[in-house]
């Protein structure tokens, strides 16, 4: 409890610092648990790529591999994704609004579909693709939501753009902890006051390291609980990046002994 009011009263004093501070440490962990996501966010393939599509959504047993199967063979669809209850729970927030509030409840026993169509396809077409999703799972109720049209990305093909959409997520994590390392350059000052009073006159050790660790414990937890709640796993191999920041900040800017001064 002492360390903790020890931050307590260093954050007060740098609200918006600390704030910040944080926040970037979180972005470089989030980074580290999340390189494949972001990598495919920027890669030009995947922007160049993005297909037209609707959501089907039923209540039923049937197999979902034959339902992929059938679908996959038919002109006109390019891809279909079966949603496990992960991803549905997941995503029903958004398709809520289509399929209704009373049906978003009930659907402990729904399977739901992503079927990814060709460019240019007409209209009267997605019907008729539609149409035969619902014969194909028995003649159920089936509610689909709107064919949706991604947006078009203009993208130029330049070497610079390619070279960063390959490495994304060390050019985003490489950022975010200069800028982290910055801020704790600007805090490191309050906190060796903070602790060559406590040492002095508490006989104290390593005060500095104890209220450090506190600073960063707290983002590094936050960002690997939410990982670990959102795909129910976390990737603690990946966090060695961080882990290895963290010390850099740790001994550059925390141990180094500065003379203090009272004014």
């Amino acid at each position: 409890m002492f360390y903790l009011k020890e931050f307590f009263l260093i954050a007060r004093d740098h609200k918006m610092l600390s704030l910040v501070n944080m926040l970037l440490l979180a972005s470089v962990v989030a980074v580290t648990q999340y390189r494949g996501d972001i990598k495919h966010f920027f890669a030009v393939d995947s922007k160049a790529s993005v297909k037209p599509y609707f959501n089907a959504l039923f209540e039923g047993n049937t197999n979902p591999d034959y339902i992929i199967r059938k679908m996959s063979n038919l002109p006109g669809v390019a891809h279909v994704e079966f949603k496990d209850d992960k991803k549905l729970a997941k995503e029903l927030k958004g398709f809520a609004s289509e399929i209704g509030a009373d049906a978003a409840l009930a659907t402990a026993n729904f399977k739901s579909f992503k079927i990814d169509l060709d460019n240019g396809l007409q209209l009267k077409s997605s019907k008729l693709i539609k149409e035969y999703f619902s014969r194909l799972v028995g003649g159920k109720d089936v509610t689909f939501s709107k064919v949706k049209r991604a947006q078009k990305w203009k993208i130029k093909e330049s070497p610079l753009y390619s070279m960063f959409s390959k490495w994304s997520d060390l050019y985003i994590g490489s950022i975010a902890a200069v800028a982290w390392l910055f801020t704790l350059w600007l805090m490191s000052q309050s906190i060796q006051a903070q602790n060559f009073v406590i040492e002095k006159f508490q006989r104290k050790e390593r005060t500095a390291l104890k209220i450090y660790a506190l600073l960063a414990m707290v983002p590094v937890l936050l960002s690997v609980g939410c990982a670990f709640i959102l795909n129910n796993k976390a990737d603690f191999i990946g966090l060695a990046p961080a882990i290895g920041l963290i010390a850099v900040g740790c001994i550059f800017f925390i141990t180094k002994k500065k003379p203090q001064r009272f004014i």
